[in-house]
């Protein structure tokens, strides 16, 4: 997740918070487990605070990020572009337009964008958001591998 200088302690206080979160779940399951009077063998290890913190940033990153929560905090701040676009392209090279589809699969640290043609396909190898100063609104910048189709697409659903 691009953190933007005026968020970096929002997103401090996430950590923090998940951390807290993190150090409460394992005390709890180290006092459930001696409360029981089970004796855990010397080679299963509880979990570790920060075993837990990777954990819950896991589920954050993957499926949370996204939620209006998260964005009313000010944690997130990326909009959320998953899904399948259809639309069309207009070639620099020849000034052609074409139908296209774009396929996005993002997480809140990764974006992946695969543009299909009935030309070409192109999965990006970078992407960026930047939002504008002036009015707020996010951009897309990528950089792609493109190939030229070798066998008929169907751009239809």
């Amino acid at each position: 997740m691009r953190i933007r200088p005026d968020n970096f302690k929002r997103f401090v206080y996430f950590v923090a918070v998940l951390a807290l979160i993190s150090y409460a779940i394992v005390v709890g399951v180290n006092d459930a487990i001696a409360a029981s009077g089970i004796m855990v063998p010397v080679w299963l290890e509880t979990p570790s605070v920060v075993g837990v913190l990777v954990f819950l940033y896991a589920i954050f990153d993957s499926y949370l990020w996204h939620s209006r929560l998260f964005r009313l905090l000010g944690i997130v701040e990326i909009p959320d572009l998953r899904g399948r676009w259809d639309g069309t392209v207009t070639s620099s090279w020849n000034n052609k337009t074409s139908p296209a589809v774009l396929e996005i699969t993002q997480s809140s640290s990764s974006i992946i964008v695969a543009m299909y043609t009935l030309q070409s396909e192109s999965v990006s190898q970078t992407a960026e958001f930047e939002v504008r100063r002036a009015d707020g609104r996010p951009i897309l910048h990528y950089i792609y591998d493109n190939h030229l189709a070798c066998s008929p697409i169907s751009l239809q659903s």
